[in-house]
Parts: C-alpha cells; sequence; structure tokens
C-alpha cells in the first residue's frame, strides 16, 4: 500500500497540463456504419424466454448489482442490452484523453487492479472487499482505464474471446465483436495518479514518451500483430504490452516516482491490486 499526496512540483509538464483529447470524426462512414449495424432498438426481447434484467440509461446501482448477480449464475445479458451499454462506453470513451489524470485529493483513495486474465469471479472478490466502483470508490480499469494486450483484435482471435461471443450470442455475436474492436481502440492508454505514478499496462521501455503517447490518435492502431504506418504508434506497445522491452521502473526519465505495471503472466494466479491513499508519502 502506497500513501501519496497531490502535489507534486517535480511532474513533468505535460502530465500538469493533462492530455489533449484524441481527434474525433462523428461523422466518417465507418462511424455511421457501425452505429447502424450496432442499433439496439433493431432487437426485440422475448419476454417469455428472456429472465435476466432489463437495461435502460443511465445505469442505476440497482441495475448494475442485478446485471452481477445475472453473471454470477453464469446466464446472459439479452444482446440488447450488450449493445446499449457498449455504445454508452463507446461514446464516454471516445471524450477521454490518451493519459487520464487521476487525483486522490477528493476521493481519498484509488484502486488499481492489474490483469484479471478473463477471470470474473476474481472481479467479483474485489468488489466483495473493496466495494463496488464509483466517483468515491475510483479504480483504474473503469473510473479510469487503459489498454491492454487482450485489448487487441488478433488476441481476441487468438485466445478464445471472438469464440466466446459467437458462442454466447450467435447470429448477433458479428456485430457485438466489430463493437468491441472499435471500443478497444478508444481506450485510454496510461493514468497518472497524482503527477507522481504512472499506471499502464505492461510497462515502460527506453522510447516511452509521454509527450508524444499525450498527442497521437491511439483509435488508428487495431493491433500489435499489424504494425502501423504511422510510426509514432509503436508508442503504443510500448506501455500496452509486457515483455522483454517493458518492464516496471522507477521513472526518472519521466520525472515520476513509481511505474506500476498491471500485468502478469499467464502462469501466476494473483491479481495486483494496490490502494494508493491521499495521506502521507514524502519524496
Amino acid at each position: 500500500m502506497l500513501n501519496v499526496s497531490d502535489d507534486d512540483n517535480n511532474a513533468v509538464e505535460i502530465l500538469r497540463k493533462g492530455s489533449a483529447t484524441s481527434t474525433i470524426s462523428t461523422t466518417s462512414k465507418r462511424s455511421e456504419k457501425l452505429e447502424m449495424l450496432t442499433d439496439p432498438s433493431k432487437i426485440t426481447v422475448d419476454e417469455s424466454t428472456y429472465r435476466g434484467p432489463h437495461v435502460t440509461l443511465p445505469l442505476t446501482l440497482l441495475t448494475v448489482r442485478n446485471i452481477i448477480e445475472l453473471y454470477k449464475s453464469h446466464k446472459l445479458l439479452h444482446v440488447k442490452y450488450i449493445l446499449l451499454i457498449l455504445r454508452e462506453t463507446r461514446e464516454k470513451l471516445m471524450l477521454l484523453p490518451n493519459i487520464s489524470k487521476a487525483s486522490t485529493s477528493i476521493t481519498k483513495q484509488i484502486t488499481i487492479c492489474g490483469d484479471l486474465h478473463g477471470k470474473l469471479d476474481d472481479l467479483f472478490v474485489i468488489f466483495h472487499k473493496n466495494g463496488l466502483p464509483s466517483a468515491e470508490n475510483p479504480y483504474i480499469f473503469n473510473v479510469y482505464i487503459n489498454r491492454g494486450n487482450h485489448e487487441d483484435h488478433i488476441m481476441n482471435l487468438r485466445y478464445g474471446f471472438v469464440k466466446e461471443v459467437m458462442e454466447k450470442y450467435k447470429e448477433h455475436s458479428a456485430k457485438v465483436m466489430k463493437l468491441f474492436a472499435d471500443i478497444f481502440g478508444w481506450l485510454p492508454l496510461a493514468t497518472v495518479v497524482n503527477n507522481k505514478i504512472l499506471v499502464t499496462h505492461g510497462g515502460i521501455s527506453n522510447i516511452t514518451d509521454l509527450a508524444i503517447i499525450d498527442k497521437i490518435d491511439r483509435h488508428k492502431y487495431v493491433s500489435i500483430l499489424k504494425p502501423p504506418v504511422w510510426t509514432r504508434l509503436i508508442q503504443i506497445p510500448s506501455i500496452s504490452w509486457s515483455g522483454d522491452r517493458c518492464w516496471i521502473s522507477y521513472g526518472v526519465t519521466l520525472n515520476l516516482f513509481l511505474v506500476v505495471n498491471q500485468t502478469r503472466s499467464e502462469e501466476e494466479d494473483v491479481t495486483l491490486v494496490l490502494t494508493l491513499l491521499n495521506a502521507s508519502l514524502k519524496t
């Protein structure tokens, strides 16, 4: 557990100012086509067979709890509501910067969660012990969320996510996956807590440059296995993937106190859960 204060005069200028929001093309033909394809109003719910919760926006805490209980019982949320929630998520993510700024000055604490590797039960245990996410109880992976190596189209094909969606949502699986793929491209790339702690999924490397990361169009990056034409996007695998070129490091060259790596190896059976308190750490 680390205690961090909110003031840090040594933080780099880019972190003091906050990140620039990625350029958004709301009128693009691609976006319009996706919105038409995933329109939840075109899907009806068969009340005679569906026994799950009905979802309307904005989401209420009761609805969220009902969805959690549904998944605990290994049942499916209707595809209409999957699309509804995903589309709302996409709209929110499109407005976020590449590097999120988080502070403990108001909430007093922030919980950083590591890679779950798809273990939903682990997530439920974390929520049970630490409370559900909210503005007063923020986590870095929801209120603040970073893109990792599995938010990647080719990784989804290789490691079973596409197959799982196809098995569960049948004829609607293609539109669900297209929406997921687009959403993954809008996930922010890193989070900085109190201008001191850089949180990434993978780590940092000798090419990590926050000034570049701050300005790139993150949505253009589809997959680490499909190298981008725009060379500046090579910064993304530097912080989103763990491996030989990425590591946990004290960020001396970044003028930060600590860099937190959120990933884990396939063999590990422990998820990082780190609570940062706004209190007494002096650097």
